[in-house]
């Protein structure tokens, strides 16, 4: 089920940023509207170009939500498979990495890149109950 269409009636973003240094190839394009390794999808969210989420080139942003949500794993891999430096145990893994940003900018979650689509609609579920319940509501 897709994330967007089945949360609809809810107040909530969704947005994609493609990371630069998850794979082993020169920097692509930062064009919008495909990503190579998807088969063709096209999103219709928004979606960021594509930046540096580890590393020494990484983006301010990136820190701020790696350093806001513990790893999403202990183990960072295999420094043969991974290019950048310095590799820290914070570091996003492989693209997929899902965060939740809540209302006020401050990440509340981060999933790993093989949690399914339904474990995190719940989680997101969950959280946007609590708010409701507490009175806060998303822009």
């Amino acid at each position: 089920m897709h994330y967007k269409k089945s949360l609809h009636h809810l107040v909530w973003s969704f947005w994609a940023s493609p990371a630069t240094n998850l794979e082993n190839r020169s920097q692509e394009t930062t064009q919008r509207s495909y990503l190579p390794s998807s088969g063709g999808f096209v999103p219709n969210f928004q979606l960021f170009e594509k930046g540096d989420v580890n590393g020494e080139k990484e983006q301010k942003f990136y820190t701020f939500l790696k350093n806001s949500c513990l790893p999403t794993s202990e183990l960072l891999g295999s420094p043969n498979s991974l290019f950048w430096e310095p590799m820290k145990n914070h570091d996003i893994r492989w693209n997929f990495e899902k965060f939740l940003v809540g209302p006020n900018g401050i990440p509340i979650m981060r999933w790993h890149h093989r949690t399914t689509v339904s474990n995190v609609k719940m989680d997101i579920l969950a959280y946007m109950r609590r708010q409701a319940a507490q009175g806060v509501r998303g822009k």
